[in-house]
């Protein structure tokens, strides 16, 4: 069985931040460290890759827009890598989806390389107008999130980040901002996993939702428009992609963040049959021992999406309009 001694440290790390204290941003703020030293170790995302290729099916999955590498998920915390690709153009006043929080949820993001994105945050929603769902905002950041950075957002913060002008990856780390209980460690169990939206539809049903402490999804989405901020009352998300864009996306990552050697690792899937578009599989694999470029790809349903896609300037007319009611 595969080992990955890098993730195994700084997930112990970060599990003994989170077990000697109840309070969450205090397990937050002191796990900052812990990732700003991971972000200075380019051989993290090499092992990371190699997790992510150790799970049958892994490279199977449909596209969607922002790719990503868990690296571990248990009652106190979630730990996984954010992959951010540019557009074909290379814009960087687009967004990359809609202005949004997280509800009770806490992060702490850290730059894990390239370039980085414009990450902007807001204060929080507040009701202008309920029968058009508008809601006024004040803009508290904008900076471009930066290679080694840690930066914190807090629960129920707005906040929104633009394509970056190249690949970028982040380290995400989440956590609630409640103490870890008895129900985060149900909602761990095998019987749970990947069936969230599932289960939460029945609590819902049942009215037990409070209960379990399940995020029951409203009015965390916005986008600029006319007077200010509209909300998406119940969330929604991209369409997936075909897994063809997904594989292209993956294999820019792996060529852009320096792993070309991985390529034996990654031609032994294809000979173990782990693989389903055997093809494109293929195609990207000679491409990357060949030394020839492999572009990001986005999927036709990603880009220009009404709600998910707008210009900073889109969002920097929404705020003056607040200004001014």
């Amino acid at each position: 069985m595969a080992s990955f001694p890098l993730i195994s440290k700084y997930t112990d790390a970060l599990m003994r931040e989170f077990k000697s204290t109840h309070d969450k941003y205090e397990a937050q703020r002191n796990s900052a460290p812990i990732l700003e030293d991971i972000c200075q170790k380019p051989v993290f995302i090499t092992e990371s890759i190699r997790h992510h290729i150790s799970t049958p099916g892994a490279l199977d999955r449909l596209h969607y827009p922002v790719l990503s590498f868990d690296l571990g998920l248990n009652p106190y915390f979630g730990l996984i890598i954010n992959i951010w690709v540019p557009l074909p153009n290379g814009d960087t006043q687009m967004s990359t989806k809609a202005i949004h929080h997280h509800g009770d949820m806490l992060l702490s993001s850290g730059a894990l390389f390239g370039p980085g994105y414009a990450h902007w945050t807001f204060t929080e929603p507040e009701i202008m107008d309920e029968a058009k769902n508008l809601y006024h905002m004040k803009l508290v950041g904008n900076a471009v999130h930066t290679q080694g950075e840690v930066v914190f957002v807090g629960d129920r913060v707005p906040h929104c980040p633009f394509f970056p002008p190249s690949l970028s990856l982040t380290l995400a780390l989440w956590s609630s901002r409640h103490p870890s209980t008895w129900k985060d460690t149900v909602k761990r169990l095998p019987p749970f996993k990947g069936r969230e939206k599932f289960f939460r539809k029945i609590a819902v049903n049942l009215g037990i939702a409070n209960a379990l402490e399940l995020k029951v999804v409203r009015d965390f989405d916005f986008y600029p428009e006319g007077e200010g901020f509209h909300s998406i009352p119940e969330r929604e998300e991209f369409t997936l992609g075909p897994n063809m864009n997904y594989l292209q996306s993956f294999f820019h990552t792996v060529q852009e963040s320096g792993n070309d050697s991985l390529a034996p690792e990654l031609q032994a899937l294809l000979d173990k049959g782990w693989v389903k578009d055997r093809e494109t599989f293929q195609r990207l694999l000679d491409d990357l021992k060949s030394g020839r470029a492999i572009p990001a790809k986005l999927s036709d349903m990603h880009t220009n999406v009404h709600g998910f896609n707008f210009t900073s300037k889109d969002v920097e007319s929404a705020l003056a309009s607040c200004k001014k009611n």
